[in-house]
Order: structure tokens, then sequence, then C-alpha cells
């Protein structure tokens, strides 16, 4: 999916409460919450950052990824086992060249 603008993206989940779930140790306590409340896509949207997968099974809707390191050539097989997450990306992070990106996911 191809997003256009943040107005766009506002637009498709008007009314829901968006989760952002990062990597730090304070996701630890919430996991199971967030783990019930993931399955209600009519309410809530859930956004993951950077190596989330990792520590939760969660089905995001979004993965933000803005890293040198955890770019699209090194990861490509990983962030392909989520068909269903729209990848986020700073390009001017992730520096895999745009035909490659495309080949690639």
């Amino acid at each position: 999916m191809v997003i256009n603008g943040f107005d766009e993206l506002f637009a498709i989940h008007k009314n829901k409460t968006a989760v952002v779930c990062a990597t730090g140790p304070s996701l630890g306590p919430y996991l199971k919450k967030f783990n019930d409340l993931s399955l209600d896509k009519k309410n809530y949207v859930f956004i993951g950052c950077n190596e989330v997968d990792e520590m939760t099974n969660i089905n995001f809707d979004y993965w933000v990824i803005s890293n040198s390191v955890f770019t699209i050539a090194k990861q490509y097989e990983r962030f392909n086992k989520h068909p269903n997450c729209t990848l986020i990306y700073a390009d001017t992070a992730d520096l895999t060249p745009r035909d490659q990106v495309n080949r690639f996911l």
C-alpha cells in the first residue's frame, strides 16, 4: 500500500485509537493487553517500531523503521513474512536504492 501523506493515513483510521509499540523494556508488562487489543481491528490500529517483531506476535498494521543498519536490503525477507503490514521506512536513514526496495518488497 502506498500512502500519499498523513492526511490520507489519518482518514483511513478515523476514530480508531493508535497503539505504538517500540522495543524498550517498558513494553513487557503490556504485551498481553496489547495482544488482546490488537485483535480488535475495528477500534485499534497497531504500529510497531524497528525490531518489535522479536518481542511479540502482534499483527501490526504498520511497521516503522528508520535505521541505517536494520535496512530493507538486509531484512526484506523478514518484512515479507508480514504481508498484511504496511512498512514505513525513512529513505534518509535506509539508503537502499528505490528500485531494490520495489523489487524486494
